[in-house]
């Protein structure tokens, strides 16, 4: 069975793949049994089990030959053998390479460092913010599964903090697409938080503007330098006016201006170096972004209000 599933999620299956192949290379017939306490040769097998025991104390290990014979070597998995999971569980282990961690005993995806900042970024951010502690439970419940966002919005949260879209640092293992990781306005590494923060690209800027200008109306003050951490930590954003105080009944509209003003942000910068190749005379003018803020705006409101009808909603 682990063979016919790749030997995906399976410990030491390094060990294991060279042993099968050497059960399956032996002419004759095999019989493997069970040998418990009550069996005559349990003593041999015992001695056996010992020095398996001490084999990981050992201060210099066995040299091992661990090849495989090209006859018996399998690659891939069977599909009717699979399921989700594995194939989620080999796809992960394909396209991320592993790094040890500080003991030396554990790997994980090198993905990981960039979720870890991430999630850094969100709490300190929100703490800046609102001069207050906020945990990763609370983070993760309202950030990627907010009442008031739609689940595409909580989706790509989700993402952008898994660090899982094929951005920035990504191209740089992609022989022939090494240019696709740097922006070719900067020429800084064109990471999640470069797109939505920091680029200087005509369109990001104006976005946030427009947003400030917005929730200006309610004396809603947005910070004057926008972060990553509150970019994706917006639903815990509490609305807060010049002087600090807290608006309430406000943040409903906070999160949705800044989660729209994200995903125009995100869509403009897709446009333009997917579909526009960057072309720089392709660049979108102010009235054009002015256009595509307001008709999400429009659209999100409009689908709040007719959420509202309680004669057709109950």
């Amino acid at each position: 069975m682990w063979e016919q599933q790749g030997y995906i999620g399976i410990t030491n299956a390094n060990l294991l793949q060279p042993l099968a192949a050497l059960l399956k290379r032996h002419k004759a017939e095999l019989i493997l049994q069970y040998v418990d306490k009550d069996h005559p040769q349990y003593k041999a097998a015992g001695k056996a089990l010992e020095i398996a025991r001490r084999a990981p104390n050992k201060e210099t290990p066995d040299e091992v030959d661990l090849s495989i014979e090209q006859e018996w070597r399998i690659q891939g998995a069977q599909v009717l053998k699979m399921s989700q999971k594995l194939l989620y569980q080999g796809i992960q282990s394909l396209t991320f390479p592993t790094r040890k961690k500080a003991n030396d005993t554990e790997l994980t995806p090198c993905h990981s460092k960039a979720y870890e900042k991430n999630i850094d970024a969100i709490c300190t951010s929100i703490r800046q913010f609102l001069n207050k502690e906020v945990s990763t439970k609370e983070m993760w419940i309202r950030g990627t599964k907010s009442q008031t966002a739609t689940k595409e919005q909580n989706v790509w949260t989700w993402k952008a903090i898994h660090n899982t879209f094929w951005i920035g640092r990504r191209w740089l293992h992609c022989e022939g697409y090494k240019g696709r990781a740097t922006c070719q306005n900067c020429g800084a590494i064109e990471d999640m938080e470069h797109i939505l923060v920091k680029c200087d690209r005509p369109g990001q800027a104006e976005v946030w503007n427009l947003a400030r200008q917005l929730l200006a109306h309610k004396q809603i003050v947005l910070p004057k330098e926008m972060t990553m951490g509150l970019v994706l930590g917006c639903a815990l954003m509490h609305p807060r006016d010049g002087q600090g105080k807290e608006i309430p009944r406000a943040q409903r509209l906070l999160e949705i201006t800044v989660r729209e003003a994200t995903a125009l942000i995100w869509h403009m910068r897709n446009v333009h170096v997917i579909q526009h190749d960057n072309d720089r005379e392709k660049i979108p003018l102010m009235n054009e972004i002015q256009n595509q803020f307001y008709f999400r705006l429009n659209r999100r409101m409009q689908l709040d209000v007719t959420l509202m009808n309680k004669a057709k909603f109950g």
